[in-house]
């Protein structure tokens, strides 16, 4: 069985998380009693689990462990978990401007519903607040968005 996990764990850029991932594919390597000769970690990884099997001669088990979300943020679980996409990218004097969209129709409906939910006070008007939002979204009305939200 491989584990990984990241419980516990404060990563705050991609240098970290290759650390903590190299230092999670060593303790594996380690328990197993096999050693990885790829370098890189997708190639360890892999290795690692060819040879996994060759050791116990059954399937090999990926457990993998879960980290805190309260740590990550809201942003950027959206993108992680596949809820938004970015669509078009355009380059300012001062800055970088996204245009965001999402990956599906399934996506699209269920975030929204989940925010209106969230932030819809009479739950039986909600249904009444996605199509009046969906409205004002499409003609570029601030002030009624405001009023829905």
């Amino acid at each position: 069985m491989i584990q990984i996990s990241f419980a516990d764990v404060r990563i705050s850029n991609k240098a970290e998380l290759d650390e903590k991932i190299r230092e999670i594919l060593k303790n594996n390597q380690k328990r197993l009693g096999v050693e990885c000769e790829y370098k890189s970690i997708s190639g360890c990884l892999s290795e690692l689990i060819e040879k996994s099997k060759g050791v116990s001669w059954q399937n090999v088990v990926i457990l993998i462990g879960s980290f805190d979300i309260d740590f990550i943020e809201p942003e950027n679980l959206l993108f992680q978990a596949g809820y938004l996409t970015i669509n078009e990218v355009k380059q300012g004097v001062a800055e970088i401007r996204y245009r965001f969209g999402y990956p599906n129709h399934e996506v699209k409906k269920s975030l929204t519903e989940t925010i209106l939910n969230f932030y819809s006070f009479n739950r039986t008007s909600v249904s009444e607040n996605r199509i009046r939002l969906e409205e004002a979204l499409l003609n570029c009305k601030i002030d009624e968005i405001k009023l829905i939200i």
